[in-house]
């Protein structure tokens, strides 16, 4: 038997399941600090007591930046498209770029 017949355990690291290459960019810090975090909590919580029990923290955030981003476009002419803004940071539009964690 040589090393070439060994049964080798299957390549499951982070690095090697990415399906997209890595683009080099620069990172903004998104930390949401936690007290301003408080009163939306209190409030998912509350909506899951009332009818919503499977609404969680990142759903309503999601749901509050498509609010905001709504809000901005009506404001701003100019402001960018989800597709423009999918171009200028990573070269693609929503229809070539998958989105993990989107919301629809």
């Amino acid at each position: 038997m040589s090393l070439f017949d060994v049964e080798r355990p299957a390549l499951t690291g982070r690095n090697n399941l990415s399906q997209l290459p890595r683009v080099p960019m620069d990172r903004q810090h998104t930390k949401v600090p936690g007290e301003l975090l408080d009163h939306p909590r209190a409030g998912v919580e509350y909506r899951q007591a009332h009818g919503e029990p499977s609404l969680t923290l990142l759903d309503w955030i999601a749901e509050a930046i498509s609010v905001a981003l709504a809000a901005d476009a009506v404001r701003f002419p100019d402001y960018p498209s989800l597709d423009e803004a999918l171009t200028r940071r990573y070269g693609r539009t929503s229809d070539t770029a998958p989105l993990e964690h989107a919301h629809r």
